[in-house]
């Protein structure tokens, strides 16, 4: 009798909106979406979705793509599922990070304006050139040249807790690392990187919506979780287990997941 029932959804026959939704899903996975473009009025749309998910002939056809989508080469599914992995994982520290470096005080003598080597010999020179030039037209000497703090500012020196200028709190500097030398899961998250008129920008992948590909991969959407946003951590820490984090264990793609998706992953309330 089930199978049967099973041969009737299969030949049963949608109309052509039916047939655009199920497509349309497949590609994106947002139900109401499939049904707008698929050609639902987009007031109804969100009801429409639900009821064709429940459609007999449009379930049977949904498990039967996935079927089709689980028979692909499993090396080249697990190298997609890896580079989500690296993707969620990476640490964007790898590319730019937010520095507090000593200010020009932190180091100085008792505390004062310290200059690097080059700051301090180009103030020498221009200090000479203004000594001839006053020579030269028998005017005033310049005062001599007060070294203040002294010579040898490093940014890369800690901020001093004492000091009395920036209070050890030490100056913000952005900094952008090297992306010749970043780690795999780093570069899978790098995109490029942009010049704007306030300076560099790192592009990278969203995260976000990598970890939501993996949690529908490993199957921890539920319905009740979206509907009323609970189980968020709960779901990402199933999520870790599942690629074996938990244990230490290697992270390897499920090749059984093959769940069927019952609503909106993507829509907001």
């Amino acid at each position: 009798m089930a199978r049967a029932r099973a041969d009737s959804d299969s030949a049963a026959e949608l109309t052509p909106l039916q047939e655009a939704f199920w497509r349309r899903y497949t590609v994106h996975f947002n139900a109401t979406q499939a049904a707008i473009e698929a050609g639902y009025s987009p007031k109804t749309a969100k009801q429409q979705a639900s009821q064709l998910l429940q459609h007999p002939a449009i379930a049977h056809r949904l498990a039967a793509w996935r079927r089709d989508v689980r028979e692909v080469s499993e090396k080249d599914r697990a190298l997609l599922i890896n580079e989500l992995w690296n993707i969620v994982l990476a640490d964007a520290g790898e590319l730019s990070e937010l520095r507090r470096v000593s200010c020009r005080y932190c180091h100085g003598i008792d505390h004062q304006y310290q200059y690097t080597p080059r700051e301090w010999a180009a103030a020498e020179q221009q200090h000479a050139k203004e000594c001839a030039e006053a020579l030269a037209t028998k005017a005033e000497q310049p005062p001599p040249l007060n070294p203040q703090g002294g010579v040898g500012y490093n940014p890369k020196r800690p901020p001093a807790t004492d000091c009395p200028e920036c209070h050890g709190d030490g100056i913000e500097q952005p900094f952008y690392h090297d992306t010749r030398t970043l780690s795999p899961a780093a570069r899978a998250l790098f995109v490029g990187v942009k010049t704007t008129k306030d300076g560099l920008e790192i592009k990278t992948l969203d995260k976000a919506a990598a970890q939501e590909k993996l949690m529908r991969h490993y199957g921890l959407y539920e319905q009740d979780n979206r509907q009323q946003g609970g189980g968020l951590v709960e779901s990402v820490r199933e999520l870790i287990q599942a690629a074996g984090l938990a244990s230490g264990g290697p992270l390897r793609p499920d090749p059984g997941n093959g769940r069927p998706d019952d609503g909106d992953d993507d829509e907001e309330d």
